[in-house]
């Protein structure tokens, strides 16, 4: 028990002070069209919507994100789901802007398990490449995630079954 305490105080120290480097435009750039890529050729093969449709649904969520990392430099203490959330929420509401009902035209032809594969395929990336921090903590993280996912999964279930 006092060595899995000496190992997790190892990463803690280790963790202290890590923080994220601040992507460069042109990595950005190459994030947002890799995943613009993913999406368009999910929907095209799953849901048989054109490319050209799903690219102007794209380029719309593109400016969308655009606009969220804009007021994220403005105000950097401000969580990005929330940004997010906020901008795209008024943004959707339909005759609110002059610009609303067109966005939501356009994005309606993207089917939202289109975004599910690039943005699951990006998790596992990021995942993988904490594979030696995730050791650290042992095989009881393993436990606690799964009963997490569990528990999450049933309680989405219930829901939608006594909501649906």
């Amino acid at each position: 028990m006092a060595l899995e305490h000496q190992r997790l105080d190892r990463l803690r120290v280790r963790m202290a002070g890590v923080a994220a480097p601040e992507m460069r435009l042109a990595d950005t750039l190459v994030a947002w069209i890799v995943m613009a890529g993913g999406v368009m050729i999910g929907n095209l093969l799953s849901f048989k919507v054109p490319l050209l449709d799903s690219l102007v649904g794209m380029l719309a969520v593109i400016a969308v994100v655009a606009v969220v990392g804009l007021v994220k430099r403005l105000l950097p203490k401000m969580p990005m789901v929330l940004v997010l959330s906020l901008v795209a929420t008024v943004a959707g509401i339909p005759g609110l802007l002059p610009f609303s009902d067109a966005l939501i035209a356009v994005t309606a032809k993207l089917n939202f398990l289109a975004f599910t594969t690039p943005v699951l395929a990006l998790a596992g990336f990021s995942v993988a490449k904490d594979l030696p921090m995730f050791r650290l903590l042992g095989w009881r993280i393993v436990v606690v995630s799964l009963t997490a996912t569990a528990g999450t999964f049933l309680g989405a279930t219930l829901i939608a079954e006594f909501f649906h």
